[in-house]
């Protein structure tokens, strides 16, 4: 199989079979996809400065 390191419609980086990914069109980034065992990596959360999730639009009203 496959693997891909894709940023998601939030920002965060998960990983998911390239097919998979390729077709819902997201973002490729050129970074390592699975561990040395070749396991897939588990989601980074993308944060701000501070550790905290970032905040859209909505939540901030």
């Amino acid at each position: 199989m496959d693997w891909a390191r894709v940023k998601d419609s939030t920002g965060h980086e998960v990983t998911m079979r390239r097919d998979r990914a390729e077709g819902l069109g997201l973002e490729t980034v050129d970074k390592p996809a699975t561990d040395q065992l070749g396991r897939p990596l588990p989601a980074k959360v993308s944060t701000d400065k501070a550790a905290r999730p970032p905040r859209s639009r909505e939540t901030t009203r």
